[in-house]
């Protein structure tokens, strides 16, 4: 069994019975709030959040001179070659002051390749990126 999972693997079954069996449901019911959790993040020594519709993992920070938060890189969940499918990362600033200006790329065979940046309102950034994506925001 991984812990780390956001419900547990016994609750589906290879069978092709219906989940949420003899107490299970308990347990699944959960996953959605921890996805739902893991979408806005605190930029480190910043006043801005970090805001995904992918869930993303292998989070780094980058630190600039100063001590102050940089830039991130981090991995959206799902295939690589997931096709069209693409969701938002952003960079939000609670509120609504400006954000400062913000570069996205996706590495593509060890490329950086930037992507359009759209600011549509004030306190907000943001790309739309592909599944299994490595994603590098800087500022």
């Amino acid at each position: 069994m991984d812990r780390a999972l956001a419900f547990p693997v016994e609750d589906l079954y290879a069978d092709g019975q219906p989940a949420g069996q003899v107490g299970q449901e308990i347990y699944g019911r959960g996953g959605a709030w921890t996805f739902v959790t893991r979408g806005y993040e605190r930029i480190p020594n910043m006043a801005l959040m970090l805001f995904s519709e992918y869930p993303v993992y292998d989070r780094q920070w980058e630190m600039g001179r100063t001590g102050a938060t940089c830039g991130v890189t981090f991995r959206t969940c799902g295939a690589a070659n997931g096709g069209d499918m693409r969701g938002r990362v952003c960079v939000v600033s609670p509120d609504g002051s400006p954000v400062p200006k913000v570069a996205v790329c996706v590495t593509e065979n060890g490329d950086e390749v930037p992507l359009p940046v759209t600011l549509p309102e004030p306190g907000r950034t943001e790309a739309w990126v592909g599944q299994g994506a490595e994603v590098i925001i800087r500022w």
